[in-house]
């Protein structure tokens, strides 16, 4: 696997997320304010996001410490950027910067020409951030979402699954 030496103020080492830096991103996200964790946002659910966007989502570690991270994909039409975070001790460094420059420029090289990004209409620190970075707010869009299952669905057995056969008396 191919590591980035890109390093920030901090000495940040920006690289591709892994599966195993999972459970350190998740706990990082569970902390980090201004940031909302969905059902979906689970070991299973990432670990097949990754494989799905091979090498696009970037980790910053420094000292072999996880600082920081953020997803990456796309429907190759667009891309998205989501969750970005940095340990809180490691911030305004530029390490948030590296990560999604790292994840940007994975875009740019697979032919994306845009992306967009989810940000909690009260999270003003994580407005900033984006607005500092050259983003710009979308007025003329609402994000809408449809439930496709619901989680009582997500525990039954899928309807593909094979029936059992059974034991005549």
């Amino acid at each position: 696997m191919e590591i980035e030496r890109r390093r920030s103020k901090s000495a940040a080492t920006i690289r591709a997320m892994k599966n195993e830096d999972l459970p350190a991103a998740l706990a990082l996200w569970k902390r980090t304010e201004g940031l909302v964790l969905g059902e979906s946002d689970n070991l299973k659910t990432l670990s097949s996001f990754l494989a799905r966007n091979r090498s696009l989502s970037s980790a910053a570690m420094i000292r072999g410490r996880f600082v920081g991270a953020v997803l990456c994909g796309h429907d190759a039409w667009r891309g998205f950027l989501y969750h970005l975070a940095v340990d809180a001790a490691h911030r305004r460094k530029g390490i948030a910067k590296l990560l999604c420059e790292r994840s940007l420029n994975r875009l740019r090289k697979a032919g994306i020409t845009r992306c967009s990004i989810h940000v909690l209409t009260d999270n003003d620190s994580g407005l900033e951030f984006w607005y500092r970075a050259g983003w710009t707010r979308r007025d003329n869009i609402k994000l809408m979402q449809f439930q496709l299952q619901t989680p009582k669905d997500r525990r039954q057995k899928p309807a593909s699954a094979p029936a059992r056969k059974m034991k005549r008396a």
